[in-house]
């Protein structure tokens, strides 16, 4: 798809805290605000993150996130665009936390798998002819690891839906890691964090209050989780997981999977249940004749393969049909990977690929005019003067044009 072109528009900004802290009484959005934000963030990375290089970057769709991985946080330019300053400070300085204090990527990856695996094993599924447990149906069509499923490069036929649900399990542990580092944040910095969170806060009232059922579901209680432990509102049903702030807030960034995934495993293991069928309905890969053929070519005469599900007492749940787990449709499951698009991504190195599917760009000249401010050289002067032997101080701006 093309990419449509964006130019900037001037309008008043949504910039209470940085309009204070400059001492203005209002900041407009135009070229040089936009370079003034830009140098500022980029301050904001040395300052938050000085072991660090940190690559800022500013495309202009997506949601604000980090690469661990490759110290690159991603900004995008239109909440800018539309005057929201305020909540793009707070986007960086979240991001720029996560670099700071978070796992990478494929670290967080591989620590989720072994919980991936162990939920898998307690689902029982059809398969030729067989009750069996999805993770053997699974790694019947070859083994299928970590580092396979965050560069998307497994060929085994199951590898999508395996590719989902790690995604999945990314954002369930984003929301308790964002719940961590945000309280390590500076405090003169806090306010444009309450500011923005309390707008996010507001939205997802509004949806509480009205999809109460569907905010039970795994990705609902995602983000019901979210927002109680950040002390936004209390929730009784959250309130009962064996979590607390205090333990969330003074875990190290691996010390949160144990105590999560203990707490959500019956979510998780519905959550995997549903996408399992949900796929098999979509690609067609339920019980054929071919399957059949198959079940006795790998299982020998009787047919047997695989030890089928088992319970997980770490985890502390049984075995369950897949059948029986709720389907993954709420519009809290499609708002959620709506929301993560881009962090997921970025998780699998698929950016190239995300920015060519018919983006918004800023136009070239509105590009070339917020980075000309770069060529602006600021030099104090001072000289003496026959009537003036103390001396005048004035500044020089030099504008080097054809840089």
């Amino acid at each position: 798809m093309e990419d449509k072109v964006v130019s900037i528009e001037e309008k008043k900004a949504d910039a209470e805290l940085m309009s204070a802290w400059l001492g203005v009484d209002e900041l407009i959005i135009d070229p040089k605000l936009l370079f003034d934000i830009q140098t500022l963030l980029c301050y904001y990375s040395e300052f938050l993150c000085p072991n660090d290089e940190v690559t800022v970057e500013y495309p202009v769709e997506g949601i604000p996130c980090a690469s661990v991985d490759d110290k690159r946080v991603m900004i995008p330019l239109k909440p800018l665009l539309e005057g929201k300053v305020d909540n793009a400070i707070s986007s960086v300085i979240h991001e720029l936390h996560h670099i700071k204090h978070s796992l990478g990527e494929k670290e967080i990856c591989q620590t989720i798998y072994p919980y991936l695996h162990k939920v898998l094993t307690t689902l029982e599924t059809e398969h030729c002819g067989q009750k069996m447990c999805v993770w053997d149906v699974v790694t019947s069509e070859g083994t299928i690891h970590s580092g396979e499923i965050i560069d998307r490069t497994s060929k085994n036929k199951y590898a999508p839906f395996m590719y989902t649900l790690m995604a999945d399990l990314f954002l369930l542990m984003n929301a308790f890691e964002d719940i961590r580092i945000d309280e390590k944040q500076p405090t003169n910095l806090v306010k444009y964090r309450v500011k923005q969170e309390e707008e996010c806060f507001n939205n997802f009232k509004e949806h509480l209050d009205t999809n109460l059922p569907e905010m039970n579901d795994f990705h609902g209680m995602l983000f019901r989780s979210l927002f109680h432990y950040k002390g936004w509102y209390d929730d009784l049903d959250v309130a009962k997981y064996n979590l607390s702030p205090s333990l969330i807030m003074d875990s190290d960034a691996k010390g949160l999977y144990p105590p999560v995934f203990r707490a959500f495993a019956s979510l998780v293991q519905d959550l995997a249940g549903g996408l399992w069928e949900k796929f098999r309905e979509e690609t067609g890969t339920g019980f054929s004749a071919i399957d059949e053929f198959m079940a006795q070519e790998l299982g020998g005469d009787d047919g047997n393969f695989g030890d089928g599900a088992k319970e997980c007492e770490e985890l502390e749940i049984g075995v369950k049909p897949t059948s029986s787990c709720p389907a993954p449709n709420s519009e809290m499951s499609s708002f959620a990977r709506e929301v993560a698009e881009e962090d997921i991504a970025l998780m699998y190195g698929d950016t190239e690929g995300y920015e060519d599917k018919g983006r918004k760009v800023l136009s070239q000249d509105a590009w070339s005019e917020i980075q000309a401010f770069k060529q602006i050289q600021h030099t104090k002067c001072r000289e003496k003067m026959e009537n003036y032997p103390q001396g005048i101080s004035y500044d020089t701006l030099v504008v080097d044009t054809y840089a």
